[in-house]
Formats: structure tokens, C-alpha cells, sequence
């Protein structure tokens, strides 16, 4: 298992996340987070089963819910840095904080 961290702006992405699922309903921001620590924790078991989407920025889609969790690995620290927690809907442009 590898270590990881989130990059401050993917933070607050998969905070608000939680929140606008907390706000509509307890059980779907508990299903939120339950798939998005699943996700996690595939990433850190093998990170580089994951396909490289741009610039050795890899992907792994969360079930159930339209996100998508982007994040660089280190091969040389054994370290992943999550760098977006992302809607699919979103405008891959937008602005990020």
C-alpha cells in the first residue's frame, strides 16, 4: 500500500462534494464517502493499474456517483498525490478556487 495525500484545492473539491450530498441526503453523502475511500484505496494498492489520462495523471472513476479521483504518482517516494476529485460534468476549464 502506498502512501498519499490530497492537494489542497482536490480537498476542498471532495469536501464540497460530501456537502451537497449531505445537504440532500445523509445517505448519499454516506455513500459518497464510502465510494470515494474505496476508491482511494484501490489507488494505493496498485496505482499503476490506472490509465494515464494526461501528463502522468491517472484516473479511477468512483461507482455510483459521477466523479472521478485524478492523481500523480511517485514511483520514486511510493507517494500519490490526489489532484482533483472532479464531477464529470464539470467544465474540465473551469476555474479551481
Amino acid at each position: 500500500m502506498y502512501s498519499y495525500s490530497f492537494d489542497p484545492i482536490a480537498a476542498i473539491e471532495y469536501e464540497e462534494a460530501f456537502l451537497w450530498y449531505l445537504k440532500r441526503s445523509t445517505h448519499a453523502a454516506d455513500g459518497f464517502q464510502v465510494a470515494g475511500e474505496e476508491a482511494i484505496f484501490q489507488l494505493t494498492q496498485q496505482p499503476r493499474q490506472y490509465r494515464i489520462v494526461h501528463n502522468n495523471t491517472r484516473e479511477v472513476i468512483l461507482k455510483r456517483y459521477p466523479f472521478s479521483v485524478f492523481f500523480l504518482f511517485d514511483e520514486s517516494k511510493d507517494h500519490i498525490l490526489i489532484v482533483s476529485v472532479f464531477h464529470h460534468r464539470r467544465l474540465p476549464n473551469a476555474p479551481r478556487y
